[in-house]
């Protein structure tokens, strides 16, 4: 139910980075929640802060290079900033887990399948070793792998990059965690094994009653999954609401950009919509509008004021044409 307390609340979260013994903010101001059995879309494009985002969230930046230096980040109401490495250990993969965008280099080359599932079961200390076997075939099938058995003693160069995705989804979900988080799960794929793979991922939300936290620059896949989407640029949140309202009255420019860049069957054109210029460096960051020096619409006040994240009935968008509400003329900019 979505009055139920939310599973992740992220609040104000600022991670910054040691870049020559200089420190640089890399994500701002970052706040969102994920509730039950929803899925919230996180999208920009590359070293727009998604992954560190993600990252932060199962507390495995480099301890070296990396800290985060202000916000709270709350899993099932703990707050996990204050859990020790042990404690840590004892949450990833068992009330929260994460998928990644290459399985091959995830999965251990020169163990099997099947080993890697039971770890998972055997370290938590979750299942004997004949339980640990039995649900990790039981749960290959779940995911679609047909003659699970079989495939258990394989190695992972032995089987598709399809197949090896469904492996990471299996190990994922094999402790039922609250929270799924997934790092562009289906970059590498082609669109028929994407396709699967978010089926079944929805599905899998469902049946275990997991929320996920859906990383991607691919809007066509925030179309298909999301129930809510957050638009991040430049280390920033720049536009948050449902799915529905993200894409039928988007309000931010760069939101606009990225959904006019989406190929459409029904328009027939020689070229796709790109927005120009690049995403500033973290270590040179302007003093207004991050997206100002790409923006058809970018005023005096954008390039000198930063803007805050404004909130209309839910609609959050950080954006000095939405000061006073919803604005129409953003969407119709000639392209």
């Amino acid at each position: 139910m979505e009055l139920q307390k939310p599973i992740l609340q992220v609040e104000n979260l600022q991670v910054d980075f040691l870049v020559k013994k200089h420190s640089i903010t890399a994500v701002s101001d970052v706040s969102f929640s994920v509730n039950r059995r929803r899925t919230l879309g996180i999208v920009g494009e590359s070293g727009c802060g998604k992954s560190v985002t993600a990252t932060s969230i199962m507390r495995l930046l480099p301890k070296q290079t990396s800290r985060i230096s202000k916000g709270k980040i709350l899993l099932d109401g703990e707050d996990i900033l204050t859990k020790t490495e042990d404690e840590m250990r004892a949450i990833r993969g068992v009330k929260a887990s994460m998928i990644f965008q290459d399985p091959l280099t995830c999965l251990n080359p020169v163990y099997t399948i099947g080993k890697q599932l039971c770890e998972v079961l055997l370290v938590h200390k979750l299942a004997d070793k004949k339980t640990a076997v039995d649900r990790s075939i039981e749960m290959l099938n779940k995911v679609g792998i047909a003659d699970a058995a079989k495939k258990m003693s394989a190695f992972p160069h032995q089987i598709s990059g399809g197949m090896r995705q469904r492996v990471m989804i299996a190990m994922a979900m094999l402790t039922n965690p609250l929270l799924l988080i997934a790092d562009e799960p289906t970059t590498a794929l082609d669109v028929t094994i994407q396709a699967q793979i978010l089926e079944l991922m929805e599905k899998l939300k469902e049946d275990f009653d997991t929320s996920i936290l859906m990383i991607t620059h691919d809007m066509g896949v925030i179309a298909d999954v999301a129930d809510y989407v957050m638009v991040m640029y430049a280390g920033e949140v720049v536009e948050h609401g449902t799915c529905e309202e993200l894409f039928d009255n988007p309000q931010h420019p760069y939101t606009v950009g990225l959904l006019k860049s989406i190929p459409r069957v029904d328009q027939d054109k020689e070229a796709l919509y790109t927005i120009e210029g690049m995403v500033p460096s973290i270590d040179n960051m302007p003093t207004g509008c991050r997206f100002a020096n790409r923006c058809p619409h970018a005023t005096k006040r954008c390039q000198e004021e930063h803007p805050g994240l404004m909130d209309h009935h839910g609609h959050k968008v950080r954006c000095w044409l939405f000061e006073g509400g919803c604005q129409e003329e953003v969407k119709h900019d000639e392209e």
